[in-house]
């Protein structure tokens, strides 16, 4: 009898054993983005084809698993490859599965009829995605895109900084946020430094003139900023500080909520700088102390095919332009100037689709922005400061913005699908530097429809009527064809005619202090420009190898083309005019080299040539040629990433000219150049917390530029002699740490 309990025993022991030793944990990963995936179908199949069973993983990419033999694991999910692997019976094991595509699967709304993968668009469309955003430690857009290819940023001490696409400058540069464009231009450019990081989506940037969508100053092209919008998760919400050893500290918070048919988010973010000087020996800072806040919010409402989205955004700036120690006061004092800026942006859009192949969107926007300048009498003995009331520096200048547009898509038809809508953008400005309260703007409406004669040929031409409140506009127009010569290669070519008015400030402007005289010029006229692009795009996909080779040719031909002339007895005086060459030619070509081991490893280098055409000569031309290149490198076991980001920026040289200002003429034309110089940055990311918390440190210029040679005049705060400009505030350490938590819907 006691045998029988024995063995009885040692079987109840032996099944036991089994059970607990065939139970496992399985996670399964996105390759990309190193986040779980929640809702894959798992199925385990044994090797011997006897057993099968199937499962689902929760909403944190979890499944536990019951097999008592090895088994081939099957891992599908829409939008990815299906994974193949074995396990054996107990393990806790990590599977990663990667994207269908890589590149060519993003998803872009820019200028499209409706959503449509990269690789479909008819435009060239590049795309900065948010894991760019942390790969660089990027704070603001300007350090977001500094390394990219094709695209120039440029810094100004008063104004901030700016960008240059195929050479053209800030003004021909429209900026988009939510496809609603941004106000508040400042000699010509919007300030990008100004831009916060955080609450960026992805970035959609379109090269060559985009009138036709957008309307005037939209010619060198526009970046369209998505930000952020939960569509998965019922909770989610994330906290993300920064540090960097030159004296900035940023700090950013998002929440998040999805119920039913309504949606809800937030995101609030600080950002202090404490200023630098190369040689701190005094109050005055070559890069000024400033302190921002930014505050954003959304809410969606759902209802059948209706999407309703009420957004709005509020950003506010203070900078200080602390001045040295006075002499002529009988005390320890000091006149300082301090810079306030609002900006206040709220949103309406309403969007219904029509059997997946007919949509209507209409938007609604209004948008503030007002600059205050204050210059103050710092007593800093007895830390008091006091307003000088009757300072010719004191200012305010505010820009009010109505924005509405309407489009409506057909896409019913496989080989003819069309887009026609209508757009109206009225901007007010007001300053005691502008003698009245001046509008400028347009009416528009715009059609453009895109055949498809042959399977792997598609044309899309299209058409803007512009009425302008003060100018005559042309009929914009453009026409763009995609053809897929063989499967891995794309060939895209456009013309478009491009308009653009002069802003407010280049019409009525009257700046007059003791270091200025600058005037606006009412009798202006508008500029109009010629484009054409050619994109040749070689992509191979091959065992998880995959190369992309992108090639481009331009040329822009702008007439009636304005600049800024100075008048050649005094430096301080200048006046805005169109050139009398009666056009600008900017041509070059791009050539980028992409090579993929998904997911461990990506190497870029790319090449920009820039020729650039003289004021009044368009037989002249100068040249430069910039590089650049990055190494990303990610380790599937441990899951940290190490990027590093390099460019070189050569010589930029522009033509300037001096005017006579009884006579118009435009004579002594010389050149005004920044030298070259190198770039580099570095970062290692590191997840940890199953993913929900990342760690990033790198260094950033790690050539530790500061200043460059520069030579000329020919801005509104260079000074016009020459010498040196400021480009950065030298090579600095950083640390970003971040958290997320996410809840998904049971």
């Amino acid at each position: 009898m006691w045998k029988k309990v024995i063995f009885a025993l040692f079987f109840v022991s032996l099944f036991s054993s089994i059970t607990v030793w065939s139970q496992g944990k399985l996670i399964i990963y996105d390759k990309e983005t190193g986040h779980t995936l929640p809702f894959a179908h798992v199925c385990f199949e044994s090797m011997d084809k006897l057993d099968k069973s199937f499962a689902l993983t929760d909403e944190n990419g979890q499944v536990q698993y019951n097999v008592n033999k090895p088994s081939i694991v099957s891992v599908s999910f829409v939008g990815y490859h299906t994974l193949l692997d074995t396990i054996i019976p107990g393990s806790d094991i990590e599977l990663f599965v990667e994207p269908s595509f890589f590149n060519v699967g993003e998803v872009v709304v820019t200028a499209q009829f409706s959503p449509k993968k990269l690789d479909e668009s008819i435009y060239k469309v590049k795309v900065i995605d948010n894991s760019v955003v942390e790969k660089k430690g990027a704070t603001n857009l300007s350090e977001l895109i500094s390394n990219e290819l094709n695209f120039s940023p440029t810094r100004d001490a008063a104004l901030g900084s700016s960008v240059r696409i195929q050479g053209l400058g800030g003004e021909h540069v429209k900026i988009l946020i939510d496809g609603v464009p941004m106000v508040g231009r400042q000699n010509g450019i919007l300030d990008l430094s100004q831009i916060n990081v955080a609450s960026i989506s992805h970035i959609e940037i379109v090269e060559g003139p985009m009138s036709v969508v957008y309307g005037s100053n939209a010619m060198a092209g526009v970046i369209n900023i998505i930000t952020k919008e939960n569509t998965r998760q019922s909770l989610a919400a994330g906290i993300e500080t920064y540090y960097e050893t030159v004296g900035l500290y940023d700090v950013d918070g998002t929440f998040s909520v999805n119920k039913g048919k309504n949606s809800f988010g937030l995101s609030l973010g600080r950002n202090f700088f404490g200023g630098y000087s190369e040689v701190d020996t005094s109050r005055a800072k070559d890069w000024n102390p400033k302190l921002q806040y930014n505050l954003e919010g959304y809410y969606i409402l759902r209802l059948n095919d209706w999407k309703a989205k009420l957004s709005a955004s509020f950003f506010d700036e203070e900078l200080r332009d602390n001045g040295n120690l006075n002499p002529d006061l009988n005390y320890e004092g000091a006149f300082d100037y301090y810079h306030f800026t609002k900006r206040n942006d709220s949103k309406l859009e309403l969007n219904r689709n029509f059997d997946n192949c007919q949509a209507i969107t209409i938007t609604g926007a209004y948008s503030f922005y007002e600059k205050v300048k204050v210059a103050y009498l710092n007593d800093l003995v007895n830390l008091e400061k006091s307003v000088i009331p009757d300072a010719s520096a004191n200012d305010t200048t505010s820009f009010v913005n109505y924005f509405s547009r309407g489009t409506y898509s057909n896409e019913k038809f496989e080989r003819l699908t069309f887009q026609g809508g209508y757009e109206v953008n009225i901007e007010t400005a007001e300053s005691k530097r502008i003698e009245d309260i001046e509008s400028v703007g347009d009416i528009a409406t715009y059609l453009s429809v895109n055949a498809l004669p042959l399977k792997n040929l598609s044309f899309q031409p299209g058409v803007r009527y512009i009425y302008n409140l003060k100018y005559k506009a042309p009929l914009v127009f453009s026409m763009n064809i995609k053809s897929e010569l063989f499967k891995m290669m794309q060939l895209r070519a456009s013309y478009a005619k491009g308009f653009r008015s002069p802003s407010i400030k280049e019409l009525y402007l009257n700046f007059q202090d003791i270091n200025h005289n600058i005037r606006g010029n009412p009798d202006l006229k508008a500029e109009t420009g010629n484009n054409f692009n050619l994109w040749l795009d070689v992509n191979v996909d091959k065992d998880k190898n995959y190369f992309t080779f992108a090639n481009n040719l331009y040329y822009n031909k702008i007439y009636e083309k304005i600049e800024l002339l100075f008048d050649p007895d005094d430096p301080t005086s200048a006046i805005y005019f169109n050139v009398p060459a009666g056009a600008m030619i900017s041509r070059g070509f791009s050539s980028d080299l992409t090579y993929k081991m998904h997911p461990r490893l990506t190497l870029n280098a790319g090449l920009f040539h820039n020729e650039l055409s003289s004021i009044i000569n368009t037989e002249e031309f100068t040249r430069s040629t910039d590089f650049a290149s990055s190494f990303k490198y990610k380790n599937v076991k441990y899951k940290f990433e190490l990027s590093v980001f390099y460019k070189y920026t050569d010589k930029y040289s522009r033509y300037v000219g001096s005017i006579d200002m009884e006579t118009a003429e435009v004579y002594d034309v010389s050149l005004n150049y920044l030298d070259s110089y190198h770039n580099m940055d570095a970062t290692l990311s590191i997840p940890f917390v199953r993913h929900s918390s990342r760690l990033t440190f790198g260094v950033k210029n790690i050539f530790d530029n500061q200043s460059i040679t520069s030579s000329g005049g020919g801005g509104v705060h260079s000074g016009g002699s020459g010498g040196s400009s400021l480009l950065n505030w030298g090579r600095t350490w950083f640390l970003k740490l971040s958290y997320n938590f996410n809840k998904f819907n049971d």
